[in-house]
């Protein structure tokens, strides 16, 4: 079902839908998932993506599970940022816990979004875990230009009107990677990388698996934004899942 969410003010367009064989919530793990920036012909169906995404997940998991637009991103309101996105995973969280679908909650996010839930896993107390897929570990890369970024965003629909180029490297520039990923602790962290993105990519990938307490990396053969509906990911998020949760 469709539920919005309060976020500082902003309002966000999410589904939830509920384990078809219900369990005490008490112990249980709720996931709250976003795609993040919308991709190719979908963007006009942003509703039906995140409805998609839930049901998937929660079938899978016999979970309560939220699939959220962030800020800025289909009919969620606000403007685009890094530290909006960031808030916005907090607040389903608060979401998640206050009307008690789960005792703690498992964060996955694609592409953009698998840089925010990082960051919410961190500064969030209930989040037990995080799953980042296909990360955008390229915004960090010395010749990612912001201002591009910004206008490809546009060109997809998102409010991106209160973000200017020099604000987003501002926010990419205030993200010490290396240093975020320790302050995980043991909350386990799984990635997955297409092994089309580039070398530095990767390599970053490996390097912020080294540095957390918990993580895992696991690379397949894909184009980036295919990773989305590639079932070879929601067989490696539920191996992953099984053993963690």
């Amino acid at each position: 079902m469709q539920v919005d969410i309060e976020s500082d003010g902003r309002i966000l367009a999410a589904y939830l839908h509920r384990a078809q064989k219900p369990q005490n919530t008490q112990g249980n793990t709720v996931l709250v998932a976003a795609f993040g920036t919308p991709v190719g012909t979908n963007i006009f169906d942003r509703g039906h993506l995140d409805s998609e995404l839930a049901e998937r997940l929660s079938n899978a998991t016999n979970s309560n599970c939220i699939s959220v637009s962030l800020s800025g991103v289909g009919n969620s309101g606000g403007t685009f940022s890094l530290s909006n996105w960031t808030n916005d995973l907090v607040r389903v969280v608060e979401y998640a816990m206050k009307e008690e679908l789960g005792s703690r909650v498992v964060l996955v996010g694609y592409e953009l979004a698998a840089i925010s839930v990082v960051m919410a896993a961190i500064a969030s107390g209930s989040v037990a875990g995080v799953a980042s897929i296909d990360p955008a570990l390229y915004i960090f890369e010395e010749d990612f230009d912001p201002e591009s970024y910004i206008k490809l965003l546009e060109g997809f629909k998102v409010n991106v009107k209160a973000t200017t180029a020099a604000s987003f490297h501002a926010e990419i520039a205030s993200i010490d990677t290396f240093e975020e990923v320790k302050m995980l602790g043991d909350k386990p962290w799984m990635i997955i990388v297409a092994q089309e993105r580039t070398e530095s990519n990767l390599r970053v990938s490996r390097e912020l698996v080294a540095s957390a307490q918990r993580a895992e990396l696991h690379r397949i053969i894909a184009a980036g934004d295919g990773l989305r509906a590639d079932p070879r990911v929601m067989a490696i998020f539920m191996g992953w899942y099984d053993r963690e949760f």
